[in-house]
């Protein structure tokens, strides 16, 4: 294994602020640059597993792909179904839940999560004066990095430390 292949996912497993969309979407780009690695060294497959084990997504996601390399099937096509099914994946749960989103223009969150912040960009649209106010996160805050990319998207943020609600 490269060792490019080798510092990518370390710098997956160390990324401790993400969530398991975050994770699934690293591991995703990186592994699809990998595909002949792993069709040579499936056991990183495992690798990756025990790294993630509390993340259900990411266990799904390597499930399929291990039964994808089980079969002998080309990559590619696992890749590109992940690809757009990733790609889709925000407006499907924003189109699930705008009706009850779109009536409210102040919503509280807490932590940092690429489903929220997409959740957050596309009710934007929908709620022009949208506020969010987000949750430091102790100890790690991850609240204030969710505060900043909302910022960055022309929202209405307001950070407070989790005591203060």
């Amino acid at each position: 294994m490269g060792k490019n292949s080798k510092s990518g996912l370390a710098k997956i497993y160390s990324d401790k602020t993400s969530g398991s969309n975050d994770i699934l979407w690293e591991l995703h780009d990186h592994l699809k640059g990998e595909k002949f690695t792993l069709q040579v060294f499936p056991q990183l497959i495992n690798e990756i597993k025990t790294q993630f084990k509390s993340f259900q997504s990411v266990q799904s996601y390597l499930n399929e792909l291990e039964k994808n390399l089980g079969k002998g099937k080309k990559l590619d096509d696992f890749f590109r179904k992940y690809d757009e099914l990733l790609n889709n994946v925000y407006t499907r749960i924003y189109n699930n839940c705008k009706s009850i989103l779109k009536k409210h223009k102040r919503i509280i969150t807490i932590s940092n999560s690429k489903t929220v912040l997409e959740i957050l960009k596309l009710l934007k649209n929908d709620q022009p004066k949208l506020e969010v106010i987000v949750c430091e996160s102790r100890p790690k805050l991850e609240g204030r990095i969710m505060a900043k990319k909302i910022s960055k998207l022309d929202i209405n943020t307001e950070l407070i430390i989790e005591a203060a609600t």
